[in-house]
């Protein structure tokens, strides 16, 4: 059971992830930076859902709203570490997780730099999760002309989603 669970939570990359496409490095997380204003307003707003979450007797939301301080507070004092991307004739390598290219949908560009310059992959299955990856310095044409030999463009697609513009938008 042991060396069951230590399977899904250090995964390895394989060895073999055939040759190596574009290869670059992104940090971990967005570290933003926040004004004084920012975090007296985020409290306030923590404090109000804390209080509303009191009143209603919702002990599960009391619970999550301090897990979410708790994160934002550590994302203050930490700095990303930045993590190794490639992206191979097999699939897409990032830190030690690997995913083959038949793990994916579609993929499309948000390049609207300086602000946002990143590649989603849509998975396929039921799920619409997306892996997010800042592409840096390079060129997204050819990143979108590698990628296109093995996973379909959204087309329609050409913007960050949603989640990932008001995270930016608010600092989040």
């Amino acid at each position: 059971m042991k060396k069951w669970f230590e399977s899904i939570i250090f995964t390895q990359a394989p060895d073999d992830i055939g040759d190596v496409l574009f290869e670059w490095s992104a940090p971990e997380f967005e570290k933003h930076d926040r004004s004084k204003l920012w975090y007296i307003l985020a409290g306030v707003v923590m404090a109000a859902i804390l209080i509303y979450a009191i009143v209603t007797l919702n002990f599960l939301f009391i619970v999550i709203t301090l897990l979410v301080a708790l994160i934002m507070i550590m994302q203050h004092y930490l700095d990303p570490k930045d993590i190794e991307v490639k992206i191979s004739t097999g699939g897409v390598l990032v830190g030690q997780k690997f995913y083959h290219f038949h793990d994916f949908k579609v993929f499309w560009l948000a390049y609207f730099p300086p602000e946002v310059k990143n590649l989603y992959l849509e998975f396929n299955g039921i799920r619409r999760d997306k892996l997010s990856l800042p592409l840096g310095e390079l060129n997204p044409l050819e990143v979108r002309s590698a990628l296109e030999q093995f996973v379909e463009e959204d087309l329609a697609r050409e913007n960050e989603p949603i989640e990932d513009y008001l995270s930016r938008r608010i600092k989040l």
